[in-house]
């Protein structure tokens, strides 16, 4: 299950405040990282997974390779929470 809340921040300065808390109300905060991410998303000609709300995602992050499976989808506010599959794929190809 992936639970993620989506946060703008007003400057720079505000995001490496936030990325310093342990926690934000209940939820864990990770801090601040950067990665060369690529992403490519497959769906079917007639956007069969689009209509349900589901993705299917090849992404490459730092020189390795996912491949991520996302559905059911449910929104409260800016927290989103939905199952994914995500699997590291072997190799660098």
């Amino acid at each position: 299950m992936e639970i993620e809340a989506k946060l703008t921040a007003t400057s720079a300065d505000v995001l490496y405040r936030v990325g310093s808390l342990r926690e934000v109300g209940r939820y864990r905060v990770r801090g601040v990282s950067e990665h060369c991410i690529r992403d490519i998303y497959f769906d079917t000609s007639r956007r069969t997974l689009s209509k349900r709300e589901a993705t299917l995602r090849l992404r490459r992050m730092d020189g390795t390779y996912y491949a991520t499976f996302k559905a059911l989808n449910r929104t409260a506010g800016t927290v989103h929470c939905r199952e994914e599959v995500e699997e590291q794929l072997p190799g660098r190809r």
